[in-house]
């Protein structure tokens, strides 16, 4: 497995310079990429935050250069934005943006989220290929997969729920991305139960985070185990240091 860092929540205080010259001093050498990591293109306006467009993805992949840091994943949020989410068109166009960007920085996987697109237990199929079915196109054209990751309030909250999603949806380049905190936000064990449901059809805390990573290794997994801090940017450091730790003492190296 490799380590990597979602530039999420660094992305709102600091340059993507920045936070790589950071992730480099913590010996880590992947970025989880979101919209605000990528600096805008002199004389453009950002469009939104939550997007790419008008977004300098060859200034970016310089800098990730500069650092020797890869992209993981490429990560698409606009699910999280009722007025983006209301639009099919819209989101559409800018997640097949997504997966084009991925295949710009050289990463394999772009992450997306539900949500405001479809809040609740209830799928509606015909609802979620108008998201998702251009998107998908271009993911098998280019060879890149849309993960979608699992949230505790929308459609894809239990692990039954999404295991239908992704076979429905029945595209090699269509899988999902497994997040078993936001399981058991959601009032399911995200390990073993939601793991047993769904793969491989693909220490502290509440979560067995060290059994899942035990499990992975076991299962042949050879991909990303990313760090999420969801913490404010100044207690970032701390995480980033307690969590590389953790990962390298259970011999995830990268």
């Amino acid at each position: 497995m490799k380590a990597a860092i979602s530039g999420e929540t660094l992305g709102s205080v600091m340059e993507l310079d920045e936070i790589l010259s950071l992730f480099q001093k913590n010996g880590i050498h992947f970025i989880e990429i979101w919209p605000e990591n990528i600096p805008v293109k002199v004389g453009k306006t950002l469009l939104h935050k939550r997007l790419y467009a008008n977004r300098d993805v060859e200034q970016a992949k310089k800098i990730l250069e500069k650092y020797q840091i890869k992209a993981a994943c490429v990560c698409f949020g606009a699910g999280f934005d009722k007025e983006l989410a209301k639009d099919p068109e819209l989101f559409s166009r800018e997640l097949e943006r997504a997966v084009e960007i991925a295949y710009e920085l050289g990463a394999k996987v772009v992450n997306h989220y539900c949500y405001h697109v479809a809040m609740g237990p209830e799928i509606s199929f015909s609802e979620l290929e108008k998201y998702y079915g251009r998107a998908i196109r271009k993911a098998k054209q280019r060879k890149i997969y849309l993960a979608l990751e699992n949230e505790a309030h929308d459609i894809t909250q239990s692990p039954e729920g999404m295991k239908t999603i992704v076979e429905h949806m029945n595209s090699e380049y269509f899988k999902t991305n497994f997040d078993a905190t936001n399981y058991y936000q959601a009032g399911y064990e995200g390990f073993p139960y939601a793991y047993d449901i769904y793969y491989p059809y693909a220490s502290d805390g509440a979560v067995n985070i060290d059994g899942l990573l035990r499990r992975l290794e076991k299962d042949g997994y050879t991909g990303f185990c990313t760090m999420e801090p969801h913490t404010t940017p100044e207690k970032c450091l701390d995480f980033y240091r307690e969590e590389t730790a953790y990962l390298r003492e259970r011999g995830i190296k990268e």
